[in-house]
């Protein structure tokens, strides 16, 4: 970039198995000449529990109050993703009574569901496919087709815990330092903990507490919701360092709907609040008091958009106040998305007012176009996807940048190859201008096999299939990959971990003697786990031949053709029989209440077009006599 040359890579290695995940990452640039150590670490889940450990360089919980904190040591702890369809906040319980058998239709503005019910008080769990304030209407029918409606307001928020379920965290280790710079600098020793459960339908609790040398924290927060109010949380925390005694504080209310929304938060802090992680600053003088206002709220317009409006204020350590306010309108005109909007910052004595303009529209299945402009610049942008398996796509901008009133050029195209991605991309701006060469990829070693793909996330399939077609697979009704060739085997990435995922092949392009007894399989993975699907595909061999008894006379219908001791086929009219796979030099043996015969398939059969053979002579074997 302005004519200095610079490499870059992220490296990113593990093992993975029944067992686990052993994994490291590390980067390595020219700058320096210097390779970082990022994260190594071993992890297992126990999906059933919802319960992950992680030994080695992790993070430690986020809560409220507290910003997540580098360290390496162990941490187990609840990760409800372990069980992607569990739902972890209380849904709401709809009562009512009903006569005589009856089916209840469970009306939302997002979902529809019927459900039958018997004579009695019957009670639903309704789980609402959206969060905030909403209505649920239940149309009871009997079954004289009499109908009732009775319509309840909800609200729901995933920030509440179903009672029941305990979401906790255990952590002990030692305190990065330097991340993304030093391999190994870390600091002092610590512990903490972290619990949160829900005490009914409506209000869960939750508390940390943190210690190390020099650090001391504890906090506890609250969430309730006032249905069909809204929710609101409070949380407070306290602190003991080298700083003094520092406080902190929260509180919040939000309320969403599907017209509106609205939230409103405040916290404050007295300058010497302190957490494991940063007790580097415990060497700092103290600060000055802290507090932010937030005010977000949206209104939707119907047929014209949605207005959104956001204020925030901050007083920073330093005593210095910011304010932004924004106001806009996002909608969407037949295939066009815009976004109108103006903007206020104030910092300390400084005032910049804006406002922008964004119009998106897509083109096609991948190709879209964009432009914006605001007070600053103007750009607009064409390009095309690449596909999910092989092709190539582009981008290209250009606009203007009235600040270094320079013009902006930027071009970058994709190619996507079984083995990875190559960008290329080229660009100019009030910054400079320059080129960047990338190359993205993955190899994994699964099976005794070696397969290259473009991208390994989460978790992976390898699929099998004994055929020599050309298959497309689809993941999740999705095309992905194209794959053919016997023995050969496919990758899929993009899997997701712990839940189910379609995996299917087209069935149409195999050849019609493919064995294949499924389309479909549905496979579970752990995280960074591979799992083997097999489809099977082999061609087989169907003929059909005429089996001549002894007497020179086909076979009559209905007897059994034995090969060794299994059923091999069924004597049809005219003494055919069907074989679904002809390995060639079968032998094959038929009983009848009055002889037994065996015949021999030749080695190298000759099959015509219509997939027969010549008929089969069925040569009379000696029949024991029971002895006097």
């Amino acid at each position: 970039w302005n004519g200095q040359n610079s490499a870059f890579a992220f490296l990113d290695a593990g093992v993975s198995g029944g067992w686990g995940l052993i994994g490291t990452t590390a980067t390595v640039q020219n700058a320096g000449r210097t390779a970082v150590r990022l994260d190594s670490y071993f992890q297992r889940d126990w999906p059933n529990e919802h319960v992950r450990l992680v030994v080695g360089d992790t993070v430690t919980k986020a809560t409220e109050l507290s910003a997540p904190a580098r360290f390496a040591g162990i941490r187990v702890g609840t990760d409800f993703s372990l069980q992607p369809t569990l739902v972890t906040f209380p849904v709401p319980r709809l009562t009512e009574a009903a006569t005589i058998p009856s089916t209840v239709d469970l009306i939302s503005a997002a979902s529809r569901q019927t459900i039958p019910v018997q004579p009695g008080a019957f009670i639903i769990e309704y789980q609402p496919v959206f969060s905030g304030a909403g209505e649920v209407t239940m149309m009871i029918t009997d079954a004289n087709g009499l109908s009732r409606q009775v319509t309840s307001s909800i609200y729901t928020s995933p920030r509440l815990l179903r009672p029941g379920l305990v979401d906790f965290s255990l952590e002990a280790g030692l305190v990065r330092r330097n991340y993304a710079t030093a391999s190994f600098d870390y600091g002092a020793p610590f512990a903490a903990g972290f619990l949160r459960f829900g005490l009914n339908e409506v209000l869960t609790i939750g508390g940390r507490i943190e210690a190390s040398p020099d650090v001391q924290m504890g906090g506890i927060g609250i969430g309730w919701v006032l249905s069909p109010l809204g929710e609101f949380g409070v949380a407070g925390a306290i602190s003991q360092s080298a700083r003094g005694q520092g406080t902190r504080w929260r509180a919040q209310f939000q309320r969403i709907a599907p017209t509106h929304s609205l939230t409103l938060s405040y916290q404050q802090d007295n300058g010497r609040f302190t957490q494991v992680g940063s007790e580097e600053a415990g060497a700092l003088p103290v600060a000055a008091a802290q507090r932010e206002i937030a005010i977000a709220g949206s209104l939707s317009l119907g047929v014209l958009g949605d207005v959104v409006v956001g204020h925030a204020e901050t007083r920073t350590a330093a005593g210095q106040s910011f304010r932004t306010t924004n106001l806009s309108l996002n909608g969407d005109f037949r295939t066009a998305f815009y976004n109108l909007g103006l903007r206020r910052n104030q910092f300390g004595d400084r005032t910049d007012n804006g406002a922008f303009l964004s119009v998106s529209l897509p083109l096609g299945a991948r190709t879209s176009a964009s432009a914006r402009i605001d007070d600053k610049r103007f750009i607009a942008v064409a390009g095309v996807a690449p596909p999910n398996d092989l092709g190539a796509g582009y981008q290209f901008a250009a606009g203007y940048d009235m600040v270094s009133d320079q013009p902006i050029i930027d071009v970058s195209t994709l190619l996507r190859t079984r083995a990875g991605d190559l960008e290329l991309a080229g660009g100019r701006n009030g910054a400079g201008q320059g080129i960047r060469l990338s190359a993205r990829g993955a190899v994994v070693a699964v099976g005794g096999k070696v397969v290259a793909t473009p991208r390994l996330e989460n978790a992976f399939a390898v699929v099998d299939l004994d055929s020599e077609a050309n298959v497309t697979l689809y993941l999740e009704n999705r095309p992905v990959v194209a794959k053919g060739g016997s023995g050969k085997v496919a990758l899929l990435t993009g899997l997701q971990p712990y839940a189910p995922n379609r995996i299917a092949i087209d069935v149409a392009s195999l050849p019609i003697t493919a064995d294949v007894d499924t389309g479909e399989r549905h496979v579970v993975p752990g995280f960074r786990q591979a799992v083997r699907v097999t489809f099977g595909g082999a061609s087989q061999v169907p003929v059909t031949f005429r089996l001549i008894g002894p007497d020179g006379e086909p076979l009559p219908p209905g007897l059994e053709v034995l090969s060794g001791s299994q059923v091999a086929a069924i004597t049809g009219f005219d003494g055919l029989v069907f074989l679904p796979d002809l390995a060639g030099a079968e032998h094959l043996s038929v009983s009848t209440q009055t002889y037994r015969c065996e015949a021999q398939i030749p080695a190298a059969p000759q099959i015509d077009e219509n997939r027969q053979l010549a008929p089969v002579a069925c040569l009379l074997l000696p029949t024991l006599e029971p002895s006097p």
